[in-house]
């Protein structure tokens, strides 16, 4: 793909974040659109890290962007802050009470960072314990936490002011079928192989390091075939492979699984990716992954953004593209559309489960409703959105996402 001035400066930054290799920029900026740059920064949710690159070299920017970017940067530390302390709060409170737990992604992620203040921070997600659930749930509620309405297959949202936490029962992204199986088989022990990680003053719980491999790689591939992926998940891979690419538990352990599970191919393409773009360890098993394939999935990342946070359309057309990321693309639009809505309906009406005679009155209003809202331009049309949907699915399918015959 053919990179604007802004998107190759935004990669420079951030290699120079991971690598510790000196930012150099070209003599002549007067061409780049500071703003653009800072927006597409925010946009992909690496804001802090691109920061702290330019603030070496503040007097070749605008004062005006810099001053605003410089206050968006503490805005963001600020919430970082929130977060962490969102999360010391729960873990104190599940150690108070026994409870077994590991941190998923954010902190834990941050860690195979150079600077793991520099992450970008969301929620607290933390997988517990699937037979703990209602206890943990009755716990935080106890302390002022309210559920959120409808049902999600693997986890239980909890907020308050200030907090807002993702309480898993099962990680995300595993696909359906007997490779689904082999995941949670491989994740029963999840709790019992933790360890412990101290990251920016709190100290917590973490997968170890096999495992913490395979949830953001999960994590990763479920988003890019839903709403969209995102540079700050594409440092989380590279970062963690760059901190342990020579470890031998790659492979006497996690490629053998990715292998069984149909997840090797696309774990290369995206270590591959992340070495070309964002200079970290390109290990043996990527090496020959094609660069233009690694430059179709770098244009997917600039195209959407962070959780499609730069095109709402394009986001909104994962649901053509595949179920969940549960079953990489193996069905066609139609297919995907159908279980997309009938999966939505069980988890915003969960009367469904128990009475199943609504579940198809629940679909057809739903059906209705967004030919409504696309009418009155509100939603787009399905028209629209299979065009682009296809598109995607042309890139992904060469990622061969939970294939295990190429």
């Amino acid at each position: 793909m053919s990179l604007t001035i802004e998107e190759r400066l935004l990669l420079d930054l951030l290699r120079s974040q991971i690598t510790g290799e000196k930012l150099i920029l070209p003599e002549d900026l007067s061409s780049v659109n500071w703003k653009v740059l800072m927006r597409e920064a925010a946009q992909q949710a690496v804001m802090l890290m691109a920061f702290e690159a330019i603030s070496a070299v503040s007097d070749r920017v605008s004062p005006e962007v810099y001053e605003r970017w410089m206050q968006m940067a503490y805005a963001i530390v600020a919430n970082n802050a929130q977060v962490a302390h969102s999360q010391n709060e729960l873990v104190k409170t599940l150690d108070e009470h026994g409870y077994s737990y590991v941190i998923l992604k954010g902190l834990a992620a941050a860690s195979d960072y150079p600077r793991s203040d520099l992450r970008m921070l969301g929620d607290v997600d933390f997988l517990i314990d699937p037979s703990k659930t209602k206890e943990i749930e009755t716990l935080l509620l106890s302390q002022g936490f309210v559920k959120n309405k409808g049902e999600h297959p693997c986890h239980v949202v909890l907020k308050k002011p200030g907090a807002y936490l993702e309480m898993h029962f099962e990680i995300a992204g595993i696909p359906f079928g007997e490779k689904g199986e082999e995941v949670r088989e491989k994740m029963r022990d999840i709790l019992v192989t933790s360890r412990k990680l101290s990251v920016d003053g709190a100290t917590f719980s973490a997968p170890d390091v096999v495992r913490h491999g395979l949830v953001i790689l999960l994590h990763m591939q479920g988003h890019m075939l839903g709403e969209g992926l995102g540079l700050r998940h594409l440092c989380d891979w590279g970062t963690y492979v760059h901190k342990t690419g020579n470890s031998t538990f790659w492979t006497d352990d996690l490629l053998p699984f990715l292998e069984k599970i149909g997840l090797k191919y696309y774990a290369a393409v995206m270590a591959k990716t992340a070495s070309i773009y964002l200079g970290t360890y390109c290990p043996y098993w990527a090496e020959n992954i094609p660069d233009s394939l690694c430059s179709q999935i770098l244009g997917d990342i600039f195209a959407v953004g962070n959780f499609g946070q730069k095109d709402h359309t394009r986001s909104r057309s994962s649901m053509m593209v595949s179920q969940h990321g549960k079953d990489g693309t193996s069905h066609n639009l139609l297919y995907n559309l159908y279980h997309a809505l009938h999966d939505s309906t069980t988890q915003l009406y969960p009367i469904v489960k128990r009475v199943r005679i609504l579940h198809p009155f629940f679909d057809c209003v739903r059906i209705v409703r967004y030919l409504w809202l696309s009418l009155m331009g509100k939603r787009p049309s399905v028209i629209k959105l299979a065009p682009i949907a296809e598109e995607r699915r042309g890139i992904y399918e060469q990622l061969h996402i939970f294939e295990t015959e190429q």
